[in-house]
């Protein structure tokens, strides 16, 4: 069995408290992308020296020596730039005591490959990842701003002659249960009327445009039965009445933000 594979076992290596501790201490020291190279070849160098002493085989001496620390210093900084520096450590005493397997030798690859098997550790990976990120609802005066913000924007974006109909129908809504306006049962039914001409309108130009054939398809359906357009009719209707509401605002020059800020001050005290 590999030692992946035991770590992965409900009760493996991974679960013992002391391991877990251990590397949850390490991961406070500093990443070793952070450290500069004196510091990082130090740091091998005495990680690397300690595992020839343990293991008992002979340490290369002088040059070869270096270029082995060298090499692995810089292998690890560039694959695995977010370890950190005590937890060097950790991987190669596990290494050492072949928890990551048989090994022939200690050498450059070695050690790269004890460093592998220690970032692959349910452990670490667990302990690294990122703390969920807590949702916390919005209080009542949040929400409201929050449709103010979007009512005083699509007022603007009518204004300057902009295409508001994608916020349209919610801001409708909006300032209707603020009973900014009330329309009529007739005034109502005019807007479902010019709305259901437009929607199909709409679609039958589409459909004289289109050249995806299910697209012209769909929309040949959609025609033929009505009744599958009533959600976008009541949706344009609404647009509809918001748009007539924007009018009136702009023919009797009045203030939307004071009077929301009035309103707000109603509803939420």
């Amino acid at each position: 069995m590999s030692d992946i594979q035991l770590y992965q076992q409900p009760n493996g290596l991974a679960a013992l408290p002391q391991r877990v501790a251990e590397i949850k201490a390490a991961l406070s020291s500093r990443m070793i992308k952070d450290l500069s190279e004196p510091e990082l070849f130090e740091l091998f160098k005495s990680n690397i020296s300690k595992c020839y002493v343990i293991s008992r085989f002979a340490a290369p001496e002088g040059i070869e020596l270096t270029v082995i620390i060298d090499e692995t210093m810089k292998m690890a900084k560039s694959r695995f730039g977010n370890l950190r520096s005590d937890e060097i450590s950790i991987a190669f005493t596990r290494g050492i005591a072949k928890e990551y397997g048989d090994y022939m030798g200690l050498s450059f690859i070695t050690f790269v490959e004890w460093l592998k098997a220690y970032m692959k550790e349910e452990t670490r990976i667990n302990l690294t990842k990122p703390a969920p990120e807590i949702k916390t609802e919005p209080t009542r005066e949040e929400k409201f701003d929050l449709f103010v913000t979007n009512a005083l924007q699509a007022f603007s974006g009518y204004q300057a002659g902009k295409d508001i109909s994608l916020v349209a129908s919610s801001v409708y809504r909006f300032l209707r249960r603020l009973d900014f306006f009330i329309y009529s049962e007739q005034e109502q039914e005019e807007f479902l009327t010019r709305a259901q001409k437009e929607v199909i309108a709409h679609l039958q130009l589409k459909k004289s445009t289109v050249l995806d054939k299910n697209l012209r398809n769909q929309i040949e359906k959609q025609l033929a039965a009505p009744e599958t357009l009533e959600q976008t009719i009541i949706l344009h209707a609404q647009r509809l009445g918001l748009y007539t509401y924007f009018q009136t605002l702009i023919i009797e020059e009045s203030d939307l933000k004071q009077m929301l800020e009035a309103k707000k001050a109603q509803v939420l005290c």
